[in-house]
């Protein structure tokens, strides 16, 4: 039975209240309720005459005697099941078919009052005593056979410290590295991206780590450090990829320029950084800078340079004067010395006069640019002296036509 239900006895019926079973009374009118008030004294209203009636009544058409009433044919007996649906409607019917639903528990049923039916609670399932067992043992059995491998890892650990090929020492990882080491946190594999002119064994070597060390004992910010003070990197990126590859990312130097200093040569980078100390000849392509700061200072002449085409490929060596400014060495001998201010004005204008009247293809050892509203010519001895003859010869025709 789902819900409660409420069921009245009908033989047990309540009796009926006074205002039920006695007649109503009309209330009292205005007049009425004034007249008790004074005493009774107020006469009373004659009532009107009754008017007359203007429709007649109505006449009966039939004649004759009245027929009996006819009684009403005798109602079939209720079958019980039916009478108990009549009686309580919220109670089920059952058939002799089906099984009668198990009794409920009721209040006891007094006079007068409903009986009210109290479903039976839920039974409930009874909880298996051995699931908290079972569960707890398999949980202290896990944490014993981790604890049981981390010790077995830890007592197998190397406790002398580790050298690599390079003959660097390895630091002996700590308490926690240990613990990931046995829990298979090792270093497998070494990936390098960028690396060019960079020698694998070097980089190896600053990594400072070998196959099966912990990764967790692994110092990527130190490696990074004495990566970059390797002479061919710029900058690099160390990380621990999780849970057995050490990553490395290399940004090498561009080899620049060769910087000619105490006899020998340095092969530089953009920013005058050392990269070699006499590179050989896979570098001898590249232009030569001469004086001291001229490292620091190459990348402002070499773009000058770029913009004046045609008198690059003539230059072979820019040397630095008293790191102020700049002469060039070109292939023919000469030497083209710029000013200390606008060098760019100094070159533009050289570049034109070549291109005019071919002036670096004379013979000529200098050209002095240094004075911003002159420029100043060297010849060579030959030249010089050739042109000392040919004004000498010069000389007496123009007295002798000054004479005449």
């Amino acid at each position: 039975m789902g819900l409660s239900e409420f069921q009245i006895d009908p033989l047990d019926r309540p009796s009926l209240p006074s205002f039920l079973t006695e007649p109503k009374r009309e209330k009292p009118g205005a007049a009425a309720r004034l007249r008790a008030a004074l005493g009774g004294w107020l006469p009373k209203r004659a009532a009107k005459p009754a008017a007359a009636k203007k429709i007649a009544e109505p006449q009966r058409l039939l004649t004759g005697p009245a027929v009996a009433p006819v009684a009403p044919p005798p109602a079939a007996p209720i079958e019980p099941q039916l009478k108990a649906r009549l009686i309580s409607p919220n109670q089920p019917v059952t058939s002799p078919s089906r099984k009668a639903p198990p009794p409920v528990a009721a209040t006891p049923k007094e006079p007068g009052r409903a009986l009210i039916v109290i479903p039976n609670p839920p039974k409930r399932r009874p909880p298996n005593r051995w699931l908290k067992p079972t569960l707890w043992g398999l949980g202290t059995a896990a944490v014993v056979g981790m604890l049981g491998a981390l010790g077995v890892t830890i007592a197998l650990h190397p406790t002398t410290p580790v050298r690599t090929a390079g003959g660097d020492t390895l630091p002996r990882p700590g308490f926690f590295a240990q613990v990931g080491a046995g829990f298979g946190l090792r270093v497998q594999d070494v990936l390098v991206e960028g690396r060019v002119r960079s020698g694998a064994e070097t980089i190896l070597s600053s990594l400072q780590t070998r196959r099966g060390e912990a990764i967790l004992a692994f110092d990527a910010e130190a490696a990074r450090q004495r990566l970059e003070a390797l002479p061919w990197i710029e900058s690099a990126i160390v990380e621990r990829r999780l849970p057995d590859t050490v990553y490395v990312r290399l940004q090498e130097r561009a080899p620049y320029a060769l910087w000619q200093n105490g006899g020998r040569f340095h092969l530089v980078d953009s920013k005058g950084v050392t990269i070699l100390t006499d590179p050989g000849a896979e570098f001898a392509q590249l232009p030569v800078i001469v004086g001291e700061g001229a490292p620091q200072r190459a990348e402002e002449i070499l773009l000058l340079l770029e913009g004046e085409p045609q008198l690059k490929p003539l230059v072979t060596a820019a040397v630095r004067v008293g790191d102020r400014r700049w002469n060039l060495h070109l292939a023919s001998g000469i030497d083209v010395r710029l000013p200390e201010e606008n060098p760019a004005v100094a070159l533009g204008v050289l570049a034109d006069l070549h291109r005019q009247q071919k002036l670096l293809d004379r013979d000529i050892v200098a050209v002095d640019l240094r004075q911003s509203d002159r420029m100043i010519v060297q010849l060579s001895p030959a030249a010089a002296a050739a042109a000392a003859a040919a004004q000498k010869q010069a000389a007496p025709k123009a007295a002798g036509g000054g004479n005449g």
